[in-house]
Parts: structure tokens; sequence; C-alpha cells
């Protein structure tokens, strides 16, 4: 089986520790870092990459993920993925004001951003308390069908099933409650420094910026 690309980017193995990996990506940084090899385009590509993979990788949440989705995970740049979700609100704010004829402006239109954020963030840490109590349960139930030795039995495969979809389920609200959190610190940061926000519009590219009264 080919070695996954984040992985690859590190020279690491799938098998590495978290020691092992921070020690590959201080190695395979300091050979392309920005300051070591300026104006060099492709070596600041390879830190990008390199960086993404330490941050997937030692994250035990998106390491579990991508383990298992691979290139498909969707995991990404975790700034671009929080600028992504305050345009996808930015969007629907933009379109909500202006439905009720009201012309959007910045402050108000970054406080309604921070209140979505946090109300989701609030749900995903509910969803996770949730299933942590279900997996809890299963867990118990699960004890009483394994026997610990050799191969898992119909009814310990039947028992740790449900386990095994919750597991999975948690790992990717994780994921989500992680992207709300720098989303919301974003808007935090930028919601009264009008100019730096527009640089923020601008780098998703949303084109309802033209809407809004900075």
């Amino acid at each position: 089986m080919p070695k996954k690309k984040l992985y690859e980017a590190l020279e690491a193995d799938e098998s590495d520790d978290k020691a092992t990996l921070t020690a590959k990506y201080r190695k395979r940084a300091k050979d392309c870092h920005p300051d070591k090899r300026p104006g060099d385009a492709a070596a600041a590509d390879e830190f990008k990459l390199i960086t993404l993979a330490f941050e997937t990788l030692s994250d035990d949440a998106k390491r579990a993920r991508y383990d298992t989705l691979g290139e498909e995970s969707g995991i990404t740049d975790p700034m671009q993925e929080a600028l992504s979700l305050i345009a996808k609100f930015m969007h629907m704010v933009i379109k909500s004001d202006l439905e009720q004829g009201r012309h959007p402006k910045h402050r108000k239109l970054m406080a309604d951003i921070i209140g979505i954020l946090e109300a989701e963030i609030n749900g995903c840490e509910q969803t996770i308390a949730n299933f942590r109590s279900r997996l809890d349960v299963l867990t118990d139930v699960a004890k009483r069908f394994t026997c610990g030795k050799g191969e898992p039995n119909l009814m310990e495969k039947i028992a740790l099933g449900p386990i095994h979809n919750i597991e999975r389920t948690i790992k990717d609200v994780e994921h989500d409650l992680a992207v709300r959190k720098d989303a919301h610190g974003i808007a935090k940061k930028f919601r009264y420094k009008t100019e730096a926000m527009q640089q923020v519009v601008m780098t998703v590219g949303t084109g309802a910026a033209s809407t809004i009264n900075w």
C-alpha cells in the first residue's frame, strides 16, 4: 500500500509516535524553511505541506480520521477551514439582512457571526458529551461479551461495532469543534479591525463583501 501523502511529506511512518513525528517535522521544516530559502516558491509550498502534515498527524482526532480516510478525509489547512466557515456564515447573515431590508454593517455582521459560532461550539460540545455518555454505557455492555483471548467472537463484534461507530463520530465532531473555535478566535480578533477584516474577506473570496457597510 502506498504511503499516505502527509506521512510522505514528513518522511514518516504510520507507526511513528508524536515524539518521532515532531523530530522528523523539525528536520524537514528546517530544510525548506522560507527564511533559509527565500524566494524559492517550491520550498515555500513544501513548507506549507509539511506544516499541514504535522498539524494533522500530531492531533489524535485528525490523525485517526486521516488514517481511516486518507486523502479523502477532507483535512485542509486549519486556517483556511476556519476562514471558509466565517465566509459561509457571512453569506448567511448578509442574505438575511438584505431580505429584511437592512444594509449589513461590519460590526453588527461580526457580532452575529460570533454569536452563531458560539452557539455551534456549544452544540458540538454537547454532542460530544452525549456521545461519550453513550460510549461509556456501550463499553460496559461490551465488556460482558469480551473474552480477551484471540480473535473477537461474533458477540464481541456485534457489541464492538456501535462503539467504533461512535468513536469515529466523536472524532468528526471534535474536528468540527476545533474549526469553529479557530473561526471564533479569528472573528473576535478582527471584530473591530475593519481593514484587517476586509483582507480576511478577500482571502476567502466572498463576493458578499461589496454589500457590507465597512
